[in-house]
């Protein structure tokens, strides 16, 4: 089963975000409510073009 948010498939819930120069950025959920995410990975550039990332 799949969670919502659940983008690297380890039932946990994820985060993504850009920043400003456009870099999209993985936070990989760790299911801890004190340490909610590790530190982050960058998985895409350019996504500077877009207002918002859904």
């Amino acid at each position: 089963m799949s969670l919502t948010g659940d983008l690297t498939g380890d039932g946990r819930a994820d985060a993504t975000a850009r920043d400003a120069a456009g870099v999209l950025w993985l936070y990989k959920g760790t299911g801890s409510p004190t340490a909610p995410f590790v530190s982050r990975s960058r998985i895409g550039a350019g996504w500077n073009t877009y207002d918002a990332v859904i």
